[in-house]
């Protein structure tokens, strides 16, 4: 009777096992914001931007956010920035920077996940009131060019969706931005 039971045991672990080693999700990275990091990322489907000024100065949005290290790199351009491009990692989540140019890329099917306050988790960086990534200060958010109220939670991040934050004073109007095509 015992034997029967070690076969099922050995079968199912067996099982379990060709089911993890074939998974496109990283069992070492967990999901982030129900957005989950995948070792087979989709392709890129929409760009966003995100800018940052603090106190008047405009701040630098890093490259390879939503990308697990180690990265792999090519050298390349993105809109302005020419140099190193963030091309992978160990896993992938669906909202990415390759360069430092702010531009976010879009990955899969854009879903009501895919907001601003999911990039800054998976930047693991705080968005609050008063406070946005490493800058201090009243927080004020335009999107669209458009000043808004909105929780962060609620700004999805969709094709050619532009989001400036301005931290402290003087509150900063956007510039426009265009993308690259």
């Amino acid at each position: 009777m015992t034997m029967p039971i070690i076969v099922i045991v050995l079968f199912i672990a067996f099982v379990i096992g060709i089911r993890l080693a074939s998974s496109s999700f990283s069992p070492s990275a967990p999901a982030i914001s129900h957005l989950s990091c995948s070792t087979t990322p989709a392709s890129t489907t929409g760009l966003a931007h995100l800018s940052i000024t603090a106190d008047g100065s405009s701040r630098t949005i890093p490259q390879g956010i939503g990308y697990v290290k180690p990265w792999s790199t090519n050298q390349g351009t993105e809109g302005t920035y020419s140099g190193a491009i963030v091309t992978g990692g160990t896993c992938v989540y669906p909202l990415t920077t390759q360069a430092p140019t702010g531009i976010i890329h879009i990955l899969g099917k854009a879903n009501a996940h895919m907001t601003l306050a999911a990039f800054f988790a998976i930047w693991h960086e705080p968005l609050t009131k008063d406070r946005a990534a490493a800058w201090q200060g009243a927080v004020t958010i335009f999107v669209n060019g458009k000043k808004t109220e909105a929780k962060p939670s609620s700004i999805l991040l969709t094709n050619h969706t532009t989001v400036a934050i301005s931290v402290g004073t003087p509150v900063t109007t956007p510039k426009p931005f265009t993308f690259p095509s």
